[in-house]
């Protein structure tokens, strides 16, 4: 899903097995990702992190994503917020592709151009990601419905649980 990672105009990449190494940086006001790392043997340690309040998506250059993991790269994260991202906060994709990641706080993740809501993490394609002491906050005000993982738990497609607007409901009968 994510050929050609210049064609995401990420405001820094790392890929075909290169390495960087980050440390009390701020990444703000982007239009498609914030942070890229691409590519079986491609490394990105960062310390100390702030990815926050992407532009308007362009047409075509990617979605407002805080942190792009994908296809074989490793991202170790300690002490990083990634706020008001667009469609997903954290995207973890492809075979191989790890992020490993000690306090970490994702909030308030903005819905997409189309009005999806938005997700704080994605993983898929074979990723993995440890997490160790991560801040998840709600996109929107609401009441916690259902809880589908606890603490330790294995978090499943089902998300970490349901949040539901309760101020206006309305019944179908």
């Amino acid at each position: 899903p994510f050929p050609g990672s210049m064609r995401m105009q990420p405001v820094a990449a790392v890929e075909g097995g290169g390495t960087v190494s980050l440390k009390r940086v701020q990444v703000t006001s982007f239009s498609a990702v914030g942070l890229l790392a691409v590519g079986a043997g491609t490394r990105l340690d960062a310390r100390e992190v702030a990815i926050h309040r992407p532009r308007q998506p362009v047409a075509g250059g990617g979605n407002g994503h805080g942190l792009v993991v994908a296809d074989g790269a490793i991202a170790d994260f300690d002490g990083a917020s990634v706020a008001m991202a667009r469609n997903v906060a954290v995207v973890v994709d492809g075979a191989g592709a790890r992020l490993r990641a000690r306090r970490l706080a994702v909030s308030a993740t903005l819905a997409d151009p189309a009005g999806n809501l938005g997700y704080g993490l994605e993983a898929g394609g074979g990723a993995r990601v440890d997490l160790e002491r991560m801040l998840v906050r709600a996109p929107a005000a609401g009441r916690v419905l259902k809880i589908h993982a606890h603490g330790g738990e294995e978090v499943g497609p089902q998300g970490i649980f349901e949040l539901g607007r309760t101020q206006r409901m309305y019944v179908v009968a």
